[in-house]
């Protein structure tokens, strides 16, 4: 989420005190610190001095963050801030989805016990944790089933070698689609790469349609 907020430079608000708020961006995100940009008030950069402690609030896709941070230094460029050790961003779920549909088709191969035939379909929604399918094969899937392997293709024929596990099915007798919401299992390096990229690539697309 923090590389999101760099990326469209999402405005953050700084919060010296209850009373005292200011709007600024995050510049530059390093090993034990972020950049942020310089506070227009003068009377706001006075107070901005190393050892202070301040609280970071922000929006991005609906998705609010909130977290403490202590100043580390000054710069020409802005202010270093320690890296949070915690984000808290009120949702029910773990990490926050990504719908697709706006962005483009993407689809998915994968194994499953019950078929002798790899099953196909589309990714409806991504995460950092997990992922949404939505398919027509006429397979019972039940909750603690794995898909293995499982093959996500991503941005430019990309492919995200990955096991799934599934945590809720639904049915729906109208259009006969089977939607499976799925965790991630055990990510190598390279397709967590792969993942974190697609998912800014479309959290980007999406900056761009004007969605939230």
């Amino acid at each position: 989420m923090l590389y999101l907020l760099m990326e469209d430079r999402t405005q953050i608000s700084v919060e010296l005190n209850e009373d005292d708020t200011h709007s600024t961006a995050i510049r530059e995100i390093q090993d034990q610190c972020l950049l942020i940009d310089e506070l227009n008030l003068r009377q706001a950069h006075v107070q901005m001095t190393a050892g202070t402690t301040i609280k970071v609030r922000a929006k991005h896709q609906a998705v609010h963050l909130i977290f403490e941070s202590e100043i580390v230094d000054i710069s020409s460029n802005g202010y270093l801030i320690k890296l949070p050790e915690k984000i808290y961003y009120p949702q029910r779920r773990s990490y926050f989805r990504v719908p697709l549909t706006s962005v483009a088709s993407f689809s998915f191969r994968a194994g499953h016990s019950y078929s002798d035939l790899p099953l196909t379909g589309r990714i409806e929604d991504i995460s950092y944790g997990g992922v949404s399918l939505a398919m027509t094969d006429p397979i019972y899937f039940k909750k603690g089933d794995i898909l293995n392997p499982a093959s996500l293709v991503l941005n430019e024929g990309e492919v995200a070698e990955c096991s799934l596990t599934i945590c809720s099915v639904k049915n729906s007798p109208t259009t006969g689609m089977t939607r499976l919401g799925c965790e991630f299992q055990e990510l190598d390096k390279t397709a967590r790469r792969l993942i974190n990229q697609f998912i800014i690539y479309c959290e980007r697309e999406r900056a761009k349609s004007g969605l939230s």
